[in-house]
């Protein structure tokens, strides 16, 4: 089953609640964060756990150990929704006590700055949750340009 696609506006102050948190938690972790800047693409999850929800919030420049001797650096730098998708699992396998496994039936929607992207992450978001639907605002790779100016203006 493909994942459930829905384009919305982008910007600060847009109705949509799941993106209005993600664009805000970016404007102020790329203020916040030494080294992000505002064309590092972020993703929030929203997560219903025990009837509360929840929203974990990731981006494409936060750092995830990998095993050392694989690569030169230990780290690695993955799309904003794959960054999301580690932190929450994360979060909820060591805060909640909720395995993985569980934790994936549970992530009802995800915000992405831009669009799934064919080569990894349509694939990794539906074996995740095929049921879950996903909002973004530019289509990738076609408006990248225009996500460029529009996450520049979010974040000045």
């Amino acid at each position: 089953m493909p994942l459930d696609l829905q384009k919305v506006p982008y910007g600060g102050d847009v109705e949509n609640e799941l993106t209005r948190l993600c664009l805000d938690k970016k404007a102020q972790h790329v203020k916040d964060t030494a080294g992000i800047g505002p064309h590092s693409c972020c993703a929030i999850l929203e997560i219903v756990i025990r009837g509360q929800t929840r929203y974990i919030f990731g981006n494409s420049q936060i750092k995830n150990p990998i095993a050392s001797d694989i690569y030169k650096n230990p780290h690695m730098r993955c799309h904003g929704e794959a960054s999301a998708l580690m932190t929450a699992l994360e979060r909820a396998q060591t805060e909640l006590n909720i395995n993985g496994g569980d934790l994936a039936a549970l992530i009802s929607r995800v915000y992405i700055e831009m669009s799934p992207c064919d080569a990894r992450c349509k694939e990794m978001l539906e074996n995740v949750n095929p049921n879950m639907t996903v909002l973004y605002s530019f289509d990738h790779p076609g408006e990248v340009s225009a996500w460029e100016a529009a996450a520049s203006d979010l974040c000045s």
